[in-house]
This record gives structure tokens, sequence and C-alpha cells, in this order.
């Protein structure tokens, strides 16, 4: 990936809303669709969404907090919801990720492939 993709891909990881993202890659919603879809594939709402999915994993396997409060802190309506979005990122629950360490490499990965 060039630098401009491999930049705001690593802004989209962040856990600041979209529009802040945009503003600090400063470029418009469009120029980042633009960017963004022709050398990924996917917009920046796809990135935003798996780096909060992975980010919130990430804190489910590395600790034992009630899976309702890692909703809440990671953005998401509730549990259920987190849920659906374990599933549809890493093909599990959340219990089964914290169960499960050989799953763990995918919340890790770049995912910019």
């Amino acid at each position: 990936l060039d630098g401009r993709v491999r930049e705001a891909l690593g802004c989209l990881a962040g856990a600041v809303p979209l529009p802040q993202a945009r503003s600090a890659l400063g470029v418009s919603a469009r120029a980042l669709q633009r960017l963004l879809v022709p050398r990924t594939g996917q917009g920046p709402a796809f990135w935003k969404a798996l780096a909060r999915a992975r980010r919130c994993a990430r804190a489910l396997v590395s600790g034992d907090a009630p899976l309702a409060e890692l909703a809440g802190l990671h953005g998401y309506a509730d549990q259920a919801h987190m849920a659906r979005e374990m599933r549809r990122w890493f093909d599990a629950t959340p219990r089964a990720l914290r169960a499960d360490p050989g799953r763990w490499g995918a919340l890790h990965a770049s995912g910019h492939g």
C-alpha cells in the first residue's frame, strides 16, 4: 500500500469518530472514499468498524470484564450488538473468542490486504 493509504488506514484504526479521522487526514468524506475503495476494496466505514471490533475483541480476550461493560466501552449499543459484530468479523461469539486462544491471531492482523 502506498503511504497515503497506509496513513489513512492507521488513522481510521484509532478510536476517534470518522469525521475526526477525516479532519486529521485533511480530506473530505468523498476524497477518503476515492482513496480507499480502489486500493483496498472497502470504504472508510468498513475499516472503522473492523478496527472497533478488533479493539473490543482484544479487550475481551485480555481480561474478564463483563460483556455488557465491554460493549458500552467500545461504543456498541448493547451486548447483543457487540455479539453480532464479533460473529460478523471473527465468526465467533464473545465467549468463544475468550475461550479459544487459537482465534486470537485475527485480532492482531493488519487486515489491509
